[in-house]
Order: C-alpha cells, then sequence, then structure tokens
C-alpha cells in the first residue's frame, strides 16, 4: 500500500523560529525634513548595558581554522571558530597544531566584545519596522522554485547568432545497470557519459544515432552515423538523484520534429543560466555531491550551438531547464514584489530622487546608481560593546570549551507557504509562487496558472521569536559535519557601549531610544530584546539593552566650549509606536510564561511542541534524510486527509500556511507535525 502524507497522530505541532512583521508602507521625504530645523537639531551620546539571556555565539571568522571529519565514509572540512575579542588568537597560535586550548577563551587573556556593526545591524532592523521604512536589505537576486508541471523536450540550436527553440521528442535511456545492457553515467574531467557494457563512452550532448527495444527504451546508441538507418537525437544526461534504488530514468535522447517553437531572448537564456547556476551551488543544492548529483556538470548554453532542452510556457514567459521536472527562475525580481518597499539605495520616490525613507535619513544610504538620488551619511554611531563581566560554556572542570551547534539552515524564500501571504485571485490558489498562481479552472478538470502582479504580497521583515529556558541539548550536537560549526559560546555576559548622534530631530532620537530599549506602555513589566549573533533560530542570542543615561552636547559658536545635559524620553512616544506594531512588540518579547517559547522537546517528556525548524518523518528507513526539515515541505504539499481536496506530487496544494506572530498563541493556529505512512 503506497504510504501517504498525515499530521501526526499523537497531534503534535511546533513554532517555527521566524515570523515576520507585517510592512506598513513607507514614507519618503528630504533628509532635511526629517532631521528638523537646524536649530533644534541636537548632538550627544547614548549609554547602554547589554545584558545576555541567552547564550551568545559571535565568531571570529578571521580566525576560522578547519577540522577534517569523516561523514558516511567521505572527507567533509569542518569550520571552528573563537569568539570576537580585543586580544584575538594571534597567527601561531591559530597555526600551532600544539596551541590547543590557547585558541579559545581564557579569563584575563582575551576581552571578549560585540561590534558595533552587529549592534548597528539590529537596532537598524527595529527602527525599520517600527517606522514607515524600506527594506533596506532586500536580496535582489534571481527568485527561483521548483516547479510542478512537466516540461516539453526541444532542441536549441544557434541560428545567425541568435537562439532558436525547436520541439523535440524524447526517447528514454534506462541507466543504473537494471537494464540488459547495463548502460551507467560516469562522469570524467568534467565531462558526463553514458558508458555501455562495453565500457564505450558517449559524452553528454552529442548526436547520437540510435535503436530502441519493443518498450520504446533505447537499446543501441553510438555517435551520429549518417550510414547507417537509425533514428538519431542529441543526448542529455540527467542527474541519477540520491536514493538508493532509484529507477528514474534520468537520460533521454531528445529529437528535433523540425517545428520552429520561438526565437529566445538573451534574457531566458539567462534566465537557464541562472537555473544552472542554482544547481551547480553545493551550498543552495543540498543534493550535490559530485556522483549521485553533478549540478549539471558540463550542461551549458556557452561553448554550444545546439543544446537539447526541456521547456514550458507561463503566461506568455518560457523557461527553460535541464530536465523535465526542475527548478525554474522567475522574470519578476524581489524589487518588484517589495514594490515601494524596495531600499532607498535603489530607488527614488514622488518624483524626488532625493527622498528617502526615516531609516535611511537616520542610519545612512549609499545609491547603488547615481542616478537614483544623493548619498546620505550616517547620523549615528555605534561603539564596540566591551564586557565588563562575562563566562563562557565550561566543562565539569571549569574550563572553557568550545560547543557543536545543530546544523543551521540557510532563509528559502522559495517557500511561498512562508515567505508570502495567500494571494487574492480569482478562485482559491492551490499552491503559489513569486510569479504565478496554480489554481482550479471552475470544472476542477483542470489547473490554471494565473500571473501574480501587485496581489502577492511577502510578509514583511524577519524577526526571530525569543526563547525561554535555554538548554544545551536545544543547541549542541556531537556530530560534526561540513554543514554546522564549532563555537566558543559566551554563556553569560554584561557588555557597555555607546551610541553617538549628530545633528538628529527630538523624534529621530526619541525613536532610536526606544527601539535600542523597546517598552510597552501599558506593561511595565514586559521584557523586549534583540536576537544577536549566529543560532538565532536555535534559541542563542537574546539580549537585553537598558538605556542607562542619555547625554545632550550643547555647543556655543562664540566659544566653541560645549555643555552637556540629560535626556529623558517622553512616555506618549513609546504608546505611539506600540499601536501600530503589535507584531513588533509580539517578536521582541522575552516571555517566560510563554509555554510554547521552548525548544522543541528532544525526547518524549510530555509535552507536544515548541519552536523548532518544520518537523517531519518521510518513513524510509534507509533514508538518512528522512526527518530532514524539507520533509516537512514535502508533506505539506501532499496531505492526505483533506478528503475534499488532498494534495499530491503532481498536483500539490498548500495545506498548511505561516501563521502571523501572534497566532502562535492560539493551539489551532500552530504548525502540525507531519509523518509519512
Amino acid at each position: 500500500m503506497e504510504k501517504k502524507w498525515y499530521p501526526t497522530s499523537e497531534g503534535n505541532w511546533f513554532v517555527n523560529p521566524y515570523n515576520f512583521v507585517p510592512l506598513k508602507g513607507v514614507d519618503r521625504r528630504r533628509v532635511d525634513e526629517w532631521r528638523g530645523d537646524k536649530n533644534d537639531r541636537l548632538c550627544g551620546s547614548i549609554h547602554c548595558k547589554l545584558t545576555l539571556k541567552t547564550p551568545l555565539a559571535l565568531p571570529d571568522h578571521a580566525h576560522k581554522s578547519m577540522e577534517t571529519v569523516i561523514v558516511n565514509g567521505k572527507e567533509e572540512e569542518h569550520p571552528s571558530y573563537p569568539f570576537m575579542s580585543i586580544d584575538g588568537p594571534t597567527i601561531e597560535d591559530r597555526t600551532d597544531p600544539d596551541a590547543g586550548s590557547n585558541r579559545r577563551f581564557i579569563p584575563g587573556s582575551e576581552r571578549p566584545f560585540i561590534p558595533g556593526s552587529e549592534l548597528r545591524g539590529i537596532i537598524r532592523s527595529v527602527y525599520e519596522a517600527a517606522t514607515k521604512s524600506c527594506l533596506s536589505v532586500l536580496d535582489d537576486s534571481p527568485l527561483a522554485g521548483r516547479s510542478y508541471d512537466v516540461k516539453k523536450p526541444g532542441i536549441l540550436k544557434k541560428e545567425n547568432g541568435k537562439w532558436v527553440l525547436y520541439e523535440g521528442d524524447l526517447v528514454p535511456i534506462k541507466t543504473f545497470n537494471d537494464h540488459k545492457y547495463g548502460f551507467d553515467i560516469v562522469t570524467e574531467n568534467g565531462v558526463r557519459y553514458i558508458e555501455t557494457l562495453y565500457k564505450y563512452k558517449i559524452a553528454n550532448l552529442s548526436h547520437v544515432s540510435f535503436f530502441t527495444d519493443d518498450n520504446g527504451y533505447i537499446d543501441f546508441i553510438e555517435p551520429y552515423n549518417s550510414k547507417r538507418k537509425a533514428r538519431d537525437g542529441y543526448l542529455i544526461i540527467g542527474e541519477k538523484g540520491v536514493r538508493e534504488n532509484n529507477k528514474r530514468h534520468c537520460s533521454h535522447v531528445i529529437m528535433e520534429k523540425n517545428k520552429k517553437v520561438c526565437e529566445v531572448s538573451s534574457a531566458e537564456i539567462n534566465n537557464l543560466k541562472s537555473v544552472l547556476a542554482f544547481y551547480a551551488d553545493e551550498k543552495r543544492n543540498a543534493a550535490k555531491d559530485g556522483t549521485n548529483h553533478t549540478g549539471y556538470i558540463g550542461y551549458s548554453p556557452d561553448g554550444n550551438d545546439i543544446l537539447p532542452i526541456f521547456y514550458e510556457r507561463v503566461n506568455k514567459k518560457l523557461h527553460l531547464a535541464p530536465a523535465i521536472y526542475s527548478r525554474e527562475c522567475y522574470y519578476k525580481t524581489m524589487d518588484e514584489v517589495a514594490g515601494m518597499h524596495t531600499p532607498c539605495s535603489r530607488q527614488g520616490s514622488n518624483g524626488n530622487i532625493d527622498a528617502v525613507c526615516p531609516t535611511c535619513a537616520l542610519f545612512g544610504t549609499i545609491r547603488e546608481d547615481a542616478k537614483n538620488g544623493r548619498n546620505y551619511g550616517s547620523a549615528v554611531r555605534f561603539s564596540d560593546a566591551i564586557a565588563s563581566s562575562c563566562k563562557f560554556v565550561v566543562d565539569p572542570d571549569d574550563k572553557p570549551i568550545a560547543v557543536t551547534l545543530k546544523e543551521l539552515a540557510g532563509p528559502k524564500p522559495s517557500a511561498a507557504e512562508f515567505y508570502t501571504t495567500r494571494p487574492n485571485v480569482c478562485g482559491i490558489p492551490r499552491t503559489w509562487n513569486f510569479e504565478y498562481a496554480r489554481i482550479r479552472d471552475k470544472n476542477e478538470r483542470g489547473k490554471i496558472r494565473r500571473e501574480l502582479g501587485s496581489d502577492l504580497k511577502i510578509r514583511g521583515r524577519k524577526f526571530y521569536y525569543h526563547w525561554t529556558n535555554v538548554k544545551k541539548e536545544d543547541y549542541s550536537t556531537e556530530v560534526k559535519n561540513g554543514r554546522n560549526v564549532t563555537v566558543d559560546l559566551l554563556e553569560e555576559g554584561v557588555f557597555d557601549f555607546d551610541v553617538f548622534f549628530d545633528g538628529i530631530s527630538a523624534k529621530q532620537l526619541n525613536g532610536l531610544i526606544w527601539c535600542l530599549s523597546p517598552k510597552a506602555p501599558d506593561d511595565t513589566d514586559a521584557l523586549f530584546c534583540h536576537k544577536l549573533g549566529m543560532g538565532k533560530p536555535l534559541g542563542l542570542g537574546s539580549v537585553k539593552v537598558d538605556v542607562e543615561k542619555v547625554t545632550i552636547r550643547k555647543y556655543s559658536a562664540d566659544t566653541f566650549e560645549y555643555t552637556t545635559e540629560p535626556y529623558e524620553l517622553p512616555n506618549e512616544f513609546a504608546k505611539n509606536i506600540a499601536s501600530i506594531n503589535e507584531n513588533l512588540l509580539f517578536m521582541l518579547r522575552f516571555d517566560e510564561s510563554r509555554e510554547w517559547s521552548v525548544g522543541y522537546p528532544a525526547q518524549n517528556d510530555g509535552r507536544k511542541g515548541g519552536i523548532s525548524y518544520p518537523i517531519a518523518d518521510n518513513g524510509e528507513e534507509s533514508d538518512e534524510n528522512r526527518r530532514a526539515s524539507y520533509q516537512w515541505f514535502i508533506g505539506n504539499r501532499q496531505i492526505a486527509n483533506d478528503k475534499n481536496d488532498p494534495g499530491k506530487g503532481t498536483d500539490p496544494k498548500f495545506c498548511q500556511v505561516l501563521p502571523a506572530p501572534q497566532e502562535v498563541a492560539v493551539p489551532d493556529k500552530r504548525l502540525r507535525t507531519l509523518i509519512k505512512e
């Protein structure tokens, strides 16, 4: 009986480590308008104390060391980092294999610190979310996702310097030594070959002659021979995949049908190159191992005049790919999706190219193109935060030790069910991405892919939930590989730092003070924290900032002397911020009374769930990745207990979407763990 995906029978749930503070529009004005009348502008400093609420990992990348470890019989390089310190390890310490613990923190020999740039980054993020500001660090690299639709075979030909696409017919080749003729796939010196039983090799993309058996599979193949009365086409060798005993027919010959589809633009060719770049990147393509998945090595429109290809048209947009099922890069950019929230560094506003949002007016911005307007320097400067007291994680003998962290996942914007809201289009979308939504027609007989415009919304600015009662088993592991790291971990610590400001308005100063140390006027006992450093999804890096003193400097134009006076934050400012940013306050809150704000139980301790990356089990005993987080996204699109409209592999459906930040407090709104059985 075929296994299907279901929510776990125990009703276990999880809270995703991050969520999004919704966007509120952008208000752009000239910097002079934000900073107010020159005679009223303020200059001075803010003295702050930073206290760790959970352990802190702040790797010193300049002093990285590497360790060779064996994982599943293969060598991998595992990185290790000391904590940032003023008196960091010497070159000799890093290169001397006998130095050992000298590279680690020894009380009194090093002074841990937090770079001002790290502090500046987290405070700027809060300031952006608290005001009508742009997304200043928005990544505009190509957007991509996996297509669920079968692509057609074709042949790309370069004619008179231009690419032309022709229709094709697909003829499969059985590989993996399961065919009576034993075709296999080998890679030598960056070139992939089909190898016959007699070790005869035919290179990928070659023009070939072939015969097929009674079932339509190729049982004889050779380099193109015009004298042989055989069919001919172009060989395209796919990837084996990573599962054992995989019986997919990943290699084919595509025969040209001599029927022109269209001319292919340079933008469409570049789109194909972006797809290939994804598969070639080991950091983004987890399946790439050089053997079962080579990242389509050697497959490229560069250096070839004829290329066997797979293609599909979606709302008049041509998508080219190296496989029948493949990822696709979208023609829409993140800037287009973000709309008005595009970084000020990449756009002007309201016909005034010198206009910027409130955050860029305070923290500064550098235009990527001079045509977009003037550059503005920052009106604030953050000093480094120096430890006044600290304690590193130690062993039973009270000696500082390094900690190996669990694997951390990078951002996955292609997970539209997490990063975007459900688009408001005609019909209920089964799935959607950054370019189109997949819906059913009225008769439920077919699929329509409706192009998305302004009806697609990104969820907002990304923030991590604060954990309480963080335990070592929440973030550490004994397993070292090339995908996780070993770090020095600060368990307790108090740091001091200053923020200097110059030429800003009282309103800007009030906002800066609030973002350093957020407060809710209706709950004076509430604790609000920031997230800092590495391991945020694992509960690390929650820090509390207290503003201890604000000093205003007033200069005399006659004597060039200055006087100082204290400054107090008006109470009504916190009330105004809180009234429009409830989701921001919810994400910043560190509250030990939240029953869900703990790590997902590593062992059965009676709890049903906690904060964790998505949890699923595909039920395959031999699959080492059976419980990998990505299994949840696969299962969530194929949950079988939706009897009215279940999802399936070729017709997926987003059965669960990321709840709004405050909805995680409601048990029925939380995401469910999945199992395939």
